[in-house]
């Protein structure tokens, strides 16, 4: 609830959600009540009996034109002896009421933090609800991850609308082939 108004219900305590609360805040300067009630009622999927919130909440504030809440899948295209391509798509929300042009701004940088490749979109006007932008990246020496090495690389997304910064988001990801088959059953990076 958030000032006593309902806003959803979600049924099982170890699967991840959000809500959008914007259109029930108080004016500015009113306080706002957010409610959480946790309900046990003896349909318990695990060994533990027990209730309550135990995981992180956020509050997280964002402009009207921003990057959707988990709105970002990154997946391995291909992989060549000295590049790799990965498909990054990311959700972009307009919640302004007016149609935006936009563009995104891409830095992938290794495990120690250098830029590997920056990739910049065209412009895209995107109307009031959701656009997808789909982006194929071309990666230098890529060094895949592993279980034996868990390389690492991150994707800083920027959302620019006006010059201005809008949104960013950090995900980490690895560079990386999966493969399922009868014959030889799993393969990662082919082996």
């Amino acid at each position: 609830w958030i000032n006593g108004k309902f806003l959803g219900n979600h049924p099982y305590g170890y699967t991840a959600f959000d809500y959008d609360i914007s259109s029930y805040l108080n004016p500015s300067g009113k306080p706002n009540v957010i409610a959480v009630k946790v309900k046990n009622e003896g349909q318990n999927s695990r060994w533990y009996s027990g209730s309550g919130i135990y995981r992180h909440v956020w509050l997280i504030q964002k402009q009207a034109l921003s990057i959707a809440q988990n709105g970002i899948c990154i997946n391995t295209e291909r992989i060549a002896d000295d590049n790799a391509v990965v498909s990054i798509s990311s959700e972009i929300e307009n919640k302004s009421g007016k149609s935006t042009a936009s563009k995104l701004l891409i830095n992938i940088l290794d495990s120690d933090g250098k830029t590997v490749q920056t990739v910049d979109s065209q412009i895209k006007t995107i109307s009031t609800g959701s656009e997808v932008f789909t982006q194929s990246i071309s990666i230098p020496q890529p060094k895949l991850w592993s279980v034996e090495t868990p390389n690492l690389y991150t994707a800083v997304i920027q959302l620019i609308a006006d010059g201005i910064v809008s949104d960013e988001v950090h995900t980490s990801f690895g560079v990386r082939t999966i493969h399922f088959d009868a014959k030889t059953g799993f393969l990662l990076n082919g082996k």
